[in-house]
């Protein structure tokens, strides 16, 4: 994990420290999309384009029109051409805060939005304290093989199909593995729940997809059993001059602060 992502960890942490405190008249926050972005969904193209001229979005403003659906993919593709630093680590919400835009794009199915990222050298997050970006194509695969039980009309799309293939074949595994009940289903670790696939999901994917499940190498997980504390003082003081590089010592001052509670 770079420097920048592990600073940017610490100070999320530190935000969330903030907001936990039983100090009602101290929060802090900023809400995304921040308000010049959050009339892009009523705009026309002329307007979007001319208002982006302007204004450079974030990175938390994509990530929070990728999470309200407000916007299509054409749209997300747009705002992300104006975008400064596109693979910077999403921040503004405490469940994703170590995913990108490509994560994003994946969780909430914008897959025209992964191809568009992947072609600016937009890859998935390599952090085995979370699901990685192949996980969460397959949880969505199964949510949608949940639905067909009941609808079986609904196709699955090819292009989620195209996206597992694709991260299997830049050497993504995920931690999936059989069941020790029952050979023939998969275990699919999720951060919120565990899915299974059965053989008959795995045989239709296999026949319709030509996408065979049982081919996914499962990857390890990282130890977390063993914290190494000079690693701990490796990062605060790299904490510590990203905040004074930003002009953020007020933040600095307050995290000494907390050290003396």
């Amino acid at each position: 994990m770079n420097k920048n992502i592990q600073a940017q960890a610490i100070l999320d942490q530190l935000i969330g420290y903030f907001n936990n405190k039983n100090n009602n008249s101290f929060k802090v926050s900023i809400n995304y999309p921040r308000e010049k972005f959050s009339n892009i969904p009523n705009l026309t193209f002329e307007e979007k384009i001319k208002l982006l001229e302007v204004h450079s979005p974030s990175v938390d403003d994509v990530a929070a029109f990728i999470k309200s659906k407000q916007l299509n993919d054409s749209d997300l593709i747009l705002l992300t051409k104006y975008t400064k630093n596109i693979d910077s680590i999403i921040g503004f919400d405490e469940m994703s805060t170590h995913l990108n835009l490509l994560d994003y794009a994946v969780a909430y199915g914008h897959y025209d939005l992964f191809e568009h990222l992947i072609s600016l050298q937009v890859f998935p997050v390599d952090d085995n304290y979370l699901n990685n970006t192949l996980e969460l194509a397959l949880g969505n695969l199964k949510t949608l093989l949940n639905i067909k039980e009941f609808d079986e009309e609904l196709e699955i799309p090819d292009k989620l199909i195209n996206i597992i293939n694709k991260l299997i074949s830049y050497g993504y595994g995920a931690d999936i593995y059989n069941s020790e009940k029952n050979l023939n289903l998969l275990k699919l670790n999720l951060t919120n729940w565990t899915a299974t696939f059965n053989k008959k999901e795995i045989d239709m994917i296999l026949h319709n997809h030509k996408l065979d499940l049982y081919s996914i190498s499962r990857r390890d997980k990282l130890d977390t059993s063993i914290v190494d504390s000079s690693d701990i003082d490796s990062v605060e003081g790299d904490f510590e001059q990203y905040l004074i590089e930003n002009n953020l010592e007020y933040l600095l001052a307050a995290k000494n602060n907390c050290k003396k509670d």
